[in-house]
């Protein structure tokens, strides 16, 4: 259970980053958004909690990047051992890798939209609203 756990909370996390990319792209209040779409069908604990966090550029971990590396090497051995397809979960750990490679790894897990914000196509919104970091 632990597993399938870990699966939906890094899709979840990627979901949050995304998200408040776009809204912080659009020039949209990301206090506001995240109050406005928390209660609603998209809602949930990493959205509410750790969403607020990335708003605020704190990186501090509940869960670090290397503990969630750890389990996501779990999750992928057991998807190949029962020849399971995981692409978004490999995908992930991926960019936590990325995240690793810069020295990040014991930030908190929500900083994952780090590895996003460093894609090449992206303008790094979130950064740059808040300054850095």
């Amino acid at each position: 259970m632990k597993l399938v756990n870990q699966i939906l909370v890094v899709h979840n996390m990627l979901g949050v980053g995304e998200a408040l990319l776009l809204a912080a792209a659009e020039g949209l209040d990301l206090e506001r958004t995240l109050d406005a779409v928390s209660g609603g069908a998209a809602g949930s604990w990493m959205l509410s909690n750790r969403g607020t966090q990335v708003i605020e550029r704190d990186w501090s971990p509940g869960f670090t990047i290397d503990l969630q590396q750890k389990d996501l090497r779990l999750v992928l051995e057991a998807f190949d051992r029962l020849r399971v397809p995981a692409v978004g979960t490999g995908l992930i750990r991926q960019l936590y890798t990325t995240l690793q490679r810069r020295g990040l790894g014991a930030e908190g897990n929500h900083a994952l939209v780090k590895a996003l914000e460093t894609w090449p196509t992206s303008d790094r919104w979130l950064a740059r609203r808040a300054g850095g970091a």
